[in-house]
C-alpha cells in the first residue's frame, strides 16, 4: 500500500476554536501546556509563547474491526490494518482566543508498517480510497471507522482540557 496522500488532498483534521477574556493569554497558554504535559499520549515538540504555539504528537491504537460481506478482500486485511494512529495536536493562544487542532492523522499497521498502512488520512473518503487498495465500499468503511474513533478520542482529550 502507497503510504503517501496525492498532492492537493487535505489531511483530515478537526479544529476548534474558543473565545477567552483579554489579558490571559499567559494563564491560557500555561494551562494548555499543563494539559499536554499531563497526558501520556502527548509528546510535547515544540512550546513558543511569542509565537502563540504549542505543538506535540499523539497517537492511539486503531483496531480494523471493519467487515463488510459478500465483498471480495484480501484474506485477513482488518487485522493486517489494525495498528495506530499518530496525529498532530497544535494550540495556538493569542490576546483574544485560542484554538486547538487536531490534524496530519496518519494510520500505521502493526503487521507489516510498509505493505498494509493507509498513511496520513484525507479528507474525504474518496481520497483514502485511492490509497487504501481494497473494495472502495470497505476502503469508505475504514475511512469512516478511523475518523469516527479520531474524533471520539479528541473529543474525550478536549474534556480533560479544562482552560
Amino acid at each position: 500500500m502507497d503510504v503517501t496522500v496525492s498532492i492537493g488532498q487535505e489531511p483530515y483534521s478537526i479544529l476548534i476554536e474558543c473565545i477567552k477574556k483579554p489579558g490571559s493569554k499567559k494563564i491560557v497558554f500555561d494551562k494548555a501546556y499543563s494539559w499536554m504535559q499531563s497526558d501520556p499520549d502527548f509528546t510535547i515538540e515544540e512550546k513558543d509563547f511569542d509565537k502563540d504555539r504549542l505543538k506535540a504528537q499523539a497517537k492511539f491504537d486503531y483496531p480494523n474491526n471493519v467487515i463488510l460481506e459478500d465483498v471480495s478482500i484480501s484474506p485477513g486485511i482488518g487485522e493486517k490494518t489494525s495498528g495506530h494512529v499518530n496525529y498532530d495536536v497544535l494550540i495556538t493562544v493569542t490576546d483574544t482566543s485560542y484554538s486547538i487542532e487536531f490534524t496530519n492523522f496518519k494510520h500505521f499497521s502493526t503487521y507489516d508498517a510498509k505493505q498494509f498502512s493507509f498513511g496520513v488520512i484525507p479528507k474525504n473518503p474518496e481520497s483514502f480510497s485511492n490509497q487504501c487498495n481494497e473494495d472502495p465500499e470497505w476502503c469508505k468503511l475504514v475511512w469512516m471507522d478511523i475518523t469516527k474513533t479520531a474524533r471520539l478520542k479528541t473529543r474525550m482529550k478536549r474534556m480533560k482540557a479544562n482552560w
